[in-house]
């Protein structure tokens, strides 16, 4: 299923603004970090009309083993603003009612 991902994954735009302090163009390694500690480093690009995580995204991706549908949410962390803490919920935990519910 991995396969049917992009290399790129679209970030809200006025988020990645908030935290790289840029209203325009401006490009930032970043690192990715889920509850048990693993970080994957990511280029996160930003213009006028959107922000995308690029290189590094889809080894994230792959290694986390996200399938279509899967949800992440991304926090700033407070210690590190070049680490967004990331959430993952399931698309099947979603279904059941396990998230956002």
């Amino acid at each position: 299923m991995i396969n049917q991902f992009s290399t790129t994954q679209y970030i809200p735009l006025g988020f990645a603004q908030a935290f790289m302090q840029s209203k325009t163009r401006a490009t930032k390694i970043i690192k990715l970090e889920i509850a048990d500690g693993r970080q994957w480093e990511v280029t996160c690009r930003i213009t006028q009309a959107n922000c995308t995580l690029g290189k590094g995204w889809i080894v994230f991706a792959r290694d986390y083993g996200l399938e279509i549908g899967d949800v992440c949410v991304y926090e700033i962390s407070p210690s590190n603003h070049e680490v967004f803490k990331v959430q993952v919920a399931k698309k099947s935990q979603i279904k059941a009612g396990g998230y956002f519910s």
